[in-house]
């Protein structure tokens, strides 16, 4: 939390003083709730309430939770907002969904970098940087929201783009002809026939899970992901049926995929800025999405062998709360699988 909030807290008599006094870190720097053990918050009420809402007031909320579920990010001198999964309420709005998400774009007329605390001007290659990677972001995204074709083929042409998008940045080349090229829906039939055709590879989606169930100590990060830790040990990887994931290839999953994928590639894509690497980014989602379906099949309901959306809605929360409030997401995926991770091949096998 916020330092000011932190504070007022170690301020504040009487009883709920004490419950703030024993349920919060007051390090130096780096003050925080300490969770309870099923990773909730101590203050959260039985109905789901904020107690410190109720008794201190609004003002007297940390800066996080006055945000929540908001998150903002800047990128040169664009600002990017969004909502967290996390919140399962956000979950349940983009589970629930059907039609494609879109985004808003809007100028305030601020000169931003002018303003104090407004971030500073980018660099001359960072704005070049940023009129390649953005195209490419929206590209992306089409490519995802393709409907005419199943999620999987949707996945390989965007590994087919980022990739071929990728070596060119590696070289330093000219990226334009490759947008344009990859910007013809009269295309994608051609490059959708290849990978249509290819089955579905089960043994290598569940070797992947496995790797990140044997190294969850590497997801951590910087961060204590204790939930984390929690929601992989509670797995057990045990695929006897494996039909569970043809039937998470029904139009409906693909939709719910397809909205958690757009999601995830505006939350982090533009973050290539910094690494050059966009590939890192969506090979990260590509396992992400492999983590969300494996957790999904060990759940599917045995009578009926549906996912009901509350469990969709849960699944996705777990998840998204472990790995979107982490910008090492992709480092850490990559920390797991080493030199394959980025490997074209290895990525298209678990779509």
């Amino acid at each position: 939390m916020d330092s000011e909030t932190a504070k007022a807290y170690r301020a504040v008599p009487g009883e709920m003083g004490e419950k703030l006094k024993s349920h919060i870190s007051f390090d130096e720097d780096n003050a925080h709730i300490i969770l309870r053990e099923d990773g909730t918050c101590p203050f959260w009420t039985d109905e789901h309430l904020c107690e410190i809402y109720q008794k201190l007031g609004e003002e007297m909320q940390c800066l996080v939770c006055k945000t929540y579920p908001r998150i903002v990010e800047q990128h040169g001198d664009v600002f990017f907002t969004s909502l967290t999964c996390s919140c399962p309420e956000v979950a349940r709005m983009l589970i629930e969904r059907t039609e494609p998400l879109q985004f808003i774009e809007w100028d305030d007329g601020d000169d931003w970098s002018e303003t104090p605390g407004g971030g500073q001007k980018p660099e001359e290659a960072e704005q070049a940087l940023f009129h390649i990677l953005m195209p490419s972001l929206l590209l992306s995204v089409r490519i995802l929201q393709e409907r005419r074709y199943p999620l999987s083929v949707r996945l390989r042409l965007l590994l087919l783009f980022t990739d071929t998008l990728q070596q060119r940045l590696d070289e330093g080349g000219d990226i334009a002809d490759i947008l344009e090229h990859f910007s013809s829906p009269e295309r994608y039939d051609g490059y959708a026939k290849a990978p249509s055709g290819m089955p579905q590879n089960i043994p290598a989606r569940i070797s992947a899970f496995n790797v990140c169930l044997e190294n969850s100590e590497k997801l951590t990060g910087d961060y204590h992901h204790s939930s984390l830790i929690r929601l992989l040990a509670s797995l057990k990887a045990d695929f006897r049926s494996l039909d569970g994931f043809s039937i998470l290839e029904r139009p409906e999953y693909d939709i719910q995929y397809e909205h958690y994928a757009v999601y995830q590639m505006y939350l982090f894509y533009m973050r290539a800025l910094k690494t050059k690497k966009p590939m890192h980014e969506v090979a990260a989602l590509i396992y992400t999405l492999n983590l969300l379906k494996c957790i999904a099949v060990m759940r599917l309901t045995p009578d009926t062998y549906l996912l009901p959306q509350s469990e969709q809605i849960r699944i996705l929360r777990e998840v998204s709360a472990n790995f979107d409030h982490n910008s090492g997401h992709a480092a850490m995926l990559y920390n797991i699988y080493g030199e394959k991770a980025g490997d074209i091949s290895f990525l298209t096998a678990l779509t």
